[in-house]
């Protein structure tokens, strides 16, 4: 009789140890699938930040390209500027010599070329 109540105790043992590791590997199981779960939200995360990445990339280089752009454009304005300074800089007198002779080179064109020109 004592062998079987040893037997039963023992087999009640095992069943609360069955128990115990049942409950801990359920939550074992819970755990795991939290982990998952976040990384497949990080590995979303990093697929965004990697798009966003190649958006800004694009951008920036876009924006570079524009200022090269900008960078030439203000060379060639700074040209256009100082020659309408040389012309500024001109006196009165020389502009009516220049105007004369303009004056003097259209009027020694041919009659029909003279013409059509001041039509």
């Amino acid at each position: 009789m004592q062998r079987r109540a040893d037997a039963l105790a023992e087999l009640q043992q095992l069943h609360a140890d069955y128990a115990a590791l049942q409950r801990k590997s359920d939550e074992d199981r819970r755990l795991i699938e939290r982990y998952q779960d976040r990384c497949e939200l990080l590995l979303e995360e990093l697929r965004t930040s990697r798009q966003n990445e190649r958006v800004v990339t694009r951008k920036l280089i876009r924006l570079a390209s524009a200022m090269a752009n900008i960078g030439k454009l203000s060379t060639e304005a700074e040209e256009i500027m100082r020659s309408t300074r040389e012309w500024q800089d001109e006196t009165p007198e020389e502009a009516a010599a220049e105007q004369e002779s303009a004056q003097a080179a259209v009027a020694a064109l041919p009659a029909t070329v003279s013409s059509a020109h001041r039509t």
